[in-house]
């Protein structure tokens, strides 16, 4: 059986899901600042974000919750 990759797509524009996201077990949890996220709300969706990813790895990430975290 092929070995199988389970990504997440959560909008940046949902905070909330931003833990349920990096606790759900997909191999890849993407926060959305793209294609999910409506222009006017694109620099509010950036600021949650990066906030989410610098708590995470203060409280113990492993690197690859952010590109060049590690």
């Amino acid at each position: 059986m092929p070995d199988r990759r389970v990504w997440l797509v959560t909008p940046g524009t949902s905070p909330g899901r931003f833990e349920t996201a990096r606790g759900s077990g997909a191999n890849v949890a993407l926060l959305d600042l793209e294609d999910s996220v409506p222009g006017v709300a694109k620099d509010v969706a950036r600021a949650d974000v990066l906030s989410f990813l610098a708590r995470a790895h203060r409280l113990g990430g492993d690197g690859a919750a952010c590109p060049g975290c590690a």
